[in-house]
């Protein structure tokens, strides 16, 4: 998440949007405190319907204080995607990360056009 992290240039052209999801087995606190400071606005959801997905509501408590004014949580991958696409702007940085699980059930909706 560190490696993630400075890859973000250090001046955006536009607003930051992180759509997050994980794993109950994962650092998620750690990973929460790491990635969400640079943020100008938090997405935080879960990936399909798995014994191992952390409940999105779960995941705004991991949240440092200040960042949960910022924070939207919804039910699934799709609705987080089509929320940071509509808040988006041409400028703006979506990333999606926290979970491959996420990555993967968001790949297959993005190659299929599903989330446009």
């Amino acid at each position: 998440m560190r490696a993630l992290r400075e890859s973000f240039p250090l001046e955006p052209g536009g607003r930051r949007l992180l759509v997050f999801a994980g794993s109950r087995d994962k650092d998620l606190a750690g990973m929460l405190d790491v990635l969400a400071p640079p943020f100008d606005r938090l997405i935080l959801t879960r990936f399909r319907d798995s014994p191992r997905a952390t409940p999105p509501e779960e995941l705004v408590a991991l949240l440092p204080a200040d960042r949960r004014a910022v924070t939207t949580v919804v039910a699934n991958a799709a609705e987080a995607w089509r929320q940071a696409r509509g808040e988006a702007g041409e400028h703006d940085l979506i990333c999606v990360t926290g979970s491959v699980f996420l990555a993967a059930n968001c790949g297959r909706r993005w190659r299929r056009r599903a989330f446009v």
